[in-house]
C-alpha cells in the first residue's frame, strides 16, 4: 500500500514537471509571434493593408493560445490538489470581472456587478475561483449577442453559502444539451468562427467539485443563462487532499572622483552627474525572446542581457541595474533563485524585479511574491502591456523613494503606520541602509571633515556600490542625499528655537551661509527666515 503511495506521487510529480515543461516550450514561441505582430501593428510605419492581415494573424494566435492554456489546465487539473486561503471574494471576482469591461464595450454588450458581500472572507483556492470565473464569463460573451446583457454578482445564500453568479440574456441552452453540459469535449457552439476545446465548463465543474461547492444552471433558448456556484463557508468540508493555508494574506552614474568634505557642498554640488536613463538587465535564455525584449525597451532605457541565471546574478552584482526581467524557467539558476540572490544582498536587495514565465499556477506566482518580486507577468504578452507594467514599476519606485527620503524623522512612528496602513511595501534591508546613514549623518552634525567615502565605509561598500544603492533606494545621489537630510535638521533646529538663523548653517555643518540658505529653500520653498515666520504664525493660531 505504501509503496502504491509512492509511485502515484512520483508519477505526479512527473506529470507536473512534463506540463510545465510543456507549457513553456508552447507559450515562448507563441510570445515570439504574438508579441512582435502587435509592435508591428502599432508602428505608424507599417501599411494598413499589412496591418489589416497582421491582425488577422493576431486573432487567430491569441485564438490558439487560449485554447493551449485550456487544454494545459485541463491536463494539470487531476495532478494539482487545492490550496486554500482566506480570500474576500467580492473584491477578487469584481478584479476578475474588470479585464472584461473593454471586451463588453467592443461588443456592445452591458456589463455590470453586483458586490452583495463586501469584504467576507472565506477559504478557496484563488487559482481554481479564478479559472472558474475566467471560463463563465468567455462563455457569457462568446454567445450573448451586441446589445444584450452579462452581470455578475457575489451574494450570500442562507447562512453558511456565498454564491457567485454570472447571468447573461444570450441565446441559451436547450434542454437536450442541459445534461451534457458539463462532459469533457462536449462543444455546443455551432458556429465554425468561434471554435471550442469544448472543456471550459468541465473546467469549471472540476475545481467546483474541488471545493466540494455546487453549481446551479438556469438557461432557456433565446432568453440567457445563469450559472450559480455556491461555496460553503468554514473548512470542514474539505478533504485531507486540500492544505489549508492560513499564512496568506488576502489577494490584495556618475561620480565624483575627488575627496571632499560634506561641509563644502556648494562647491561639488553641480560637478555630480546624474543618468536619468534607468537601467536594466533582460535575463532570459531564448535567445530570439531575449533580443525582442531588448528591442522594445532599448529606446527609453539603458539594457543589459545576461542568458541565463548564474550569468544574470555576476551581471546585477557588476551593474547594480534599477530593475531585472528575467524569465523563470533557466538553466544553472532559474529565475526564482536569481530573485532569492538578489533580495539577500543589500548591495541589490533595493533593485526591481519583474519576473516573465510561462508558469501560471498560482503557486508560482505566490513563490515569487514571496521572495520579493515586484511584478509578473505570463507569456505571452501584449508589447503595450510589457511597457505598461515596466512604467507602472518605475512609477512605484517613484512612491518607494519618496518613502525612504522621509525616513529621517520619528523613521519608527512613520513605518509602524505604514505596516498598519499596508501603504508601502518597504525591505526591512534597505530601511536598515537607510536609517544607517541617517544615524552617520546625526552623529557628525556641524562637522565638516567627513566625505562620502566615510559613509560607504561605515556601511562596508565600494563608492560605486554606495552610490547605484543610494541612488535607486532614495532617487538622489549621495551628495543631494546629504544635503536633503542636513536641510531636515536645520528646520527642526529652527523650529525648537533655541539658535538665530545665522547660527544654523554652522550646527549643520555647511560654512557658506547663502549657499546653505539656497538649499533650504530650495528644499521647502521657502528661505529659513520665511520658514521660521510661518512656524510662528501657525504657532498663534
Amino acid at each position: 500500500m505504501r509503496n502504491n503511495i509512492v509511485l502515484e506521487k512520483q508519477e505526479s510529480e512527473i506529470k507536473t514537471r512534463f506540463f510545465t515543461n510543456i507549457s513553456h516550450e508552447i507559450r515562448t514561441p507563441l510570445t515570439m509571434i504574438v508579441s512582435p505582430i502587435e509592435s508591428l501593428i502599432q508602428s505608424a510605419s507599417t501599411p494598413e493593408l499589412v496591418k489589416k492581415q497582421l491582425m488577422l494573424v493576431s486573432k487567430n494566435t491569441k485564438r490558439l493560445l487560449n485554447m493551449v492554456n485550456q487544454i494545459l489546465d485541463f491536463q494539470k487539473m487531476e495532478q494539482s490538489p487545492l490550496t486554500v486561503s482566506k480570500i474576500a471574494i467580492g473584491p477578487f471576482v469584481e478584479s476578475i470581472y474588470e479585464n472584461y469591461i473593454h471586451n463588453a464595450r467592443l461588443k456592445s454588450i452591458v456589463y455590470s456587478f453586483d458586490n452583495k458581500v463586501g469584504d467576507q472572507l472565506i477559504w478557496i483556492d484563488p487559482e481554481a475561483v479564478e479559472k472558474i470565473v475566467v471560463n463563465l464569463l468567455s462563455n457569457a460573451f462568446k454567445y450573448t449577442p451586441p446589445g444584450k446583457s452579462v452581470h455578475v454578482s457575489v451574494f450570500s445564500y442562507k447562512n453558511d453559502e456565498v454564491a457567485l453568479q454570472v447571468k447573461d440574456t444570450g441565446i441559451g441552452i436547450s434542454k437536450d444539451r442541459m445534461n451534457r453540459l458539463f462532459r469533457r469535449f462536449e462543444s455546443f457552439n455551432e458556429d465554425p468562427s468561434k471554435p471550442s476545446t469544448g472543456i471550459g465548463l468541465s473546467i469549471v465543474k472540476e475545481m467546483a467539485d474541488k471545493h466540494n461547492a455546487r453549481i446551479k444552471v438556469d438557461s432557456e433558448e433565446q432568453v440567457g443563462s445563469e450559472f450559480t456556484v455556491y461555496f460553503r463557508k468554514g473548512t470542514t468540508h474539505f478533504g485531507d487532499d486540500v492544505t489549508i493555508d492560513d499564512s496568506l494574506s488576502p489577494l490584495t552614474v556618475n561620480e565624483l572622483e575627488e575627496e571632499v568634505p560634506l561641509g563644502q557642498l556648494s562647491h561639488v554640488y553641480e560637478k555630480e552627474e546624474v543618468n536619468d536613463h534607468p537601467s536594466v538587465l533582460v535575463v532570459e535564455d531564448d535567445e530570439d525572446l531575449r533580443k525582442f525584449i531588448l528591442s522594445i525597451l532599448e529606446n527609453e532605457y539603458v539594457v543589459h542581457e545576461a542568458s541565463n541565471g548564474r550569468e544574470g546574478l555576476e551581471k546585477t552584482l557588476e551593474l547594480i541595474p534599477d530593475f531585472i526581467i528575467s524569465d523563470i524557467m533557466m538553466p544553472e539558476v532559474n529565475g526564482i533563485e536569481l530573485l532569492e540572490k538578489v533580495r539577500r544582498n543589500i548591495n541589490t536587495s533595493h533593485i526591481l524585479f519583474l519576473l516573465l514565465t510561462a508558469k501560471t499556477t498560482f503557486d508560482s506566482k505566490l513563490e515569487g511574491f514571496r521572495q520579493g518580486a515586484d511584478e509578473y507577468i505570463t507569456k505571452p504578452f501584449s508589447v503595450s502591456y510589457f511597457k505598461m507594467r515596466v512604467k507602472n514599476l518605475l512609477q512605484r519606485r517613484s512612491e518607494l523613494q519618496h518613502f525612504y527620503r522621509n525616513r529621517t524623522n520619528s523613521a519608527d512612528v512613520s513605518v509602524s503606520r505604514a505596516k498598519e496602513k499596508k501603504e508601502t511595501p518597504y525591505n526591512e534591508k534597505d530601511l536598515t541602509f537607510i536609517r544607517t546613514i541617517n544615524e552617520f549623518i546625526a552623529s557628525h552634525l556641524g562637522k565638516s571633515d567627513y566625505v562620502i567615502e566615510d559613509i560607504a565605509m561605515e556601511l562596508g561598500m565600494s563608492r560605486t556600490v554606495f552610490f547605484k544603492k543610494l541612488k535607486g533606494l532614495t532617487g538622489l545621489a549621495p551628495i543631494e542625499y546629504v544635503r536633503d537630510v542636513l536641510m531636515q535638521h536645520a528646520a527642526e533646529l529652527l523650529v525648537q528655537g533655541d539658535y538665530a538663523i545665522k547660527e544654523i548653517p554652522y550646527k549643520v555643518g555647511i560654512s557658506a551661509a547663502k549657499y546653505f540658505s539656497r538649499c533650504y529653500k530650495k528644499k521647502f520653498n521657502m528661505t529659513p527666515s520665511e520658514y521660521k515666520k510661518k512656524i510662528l504664525k501657525d504657532d498663534m493660531l
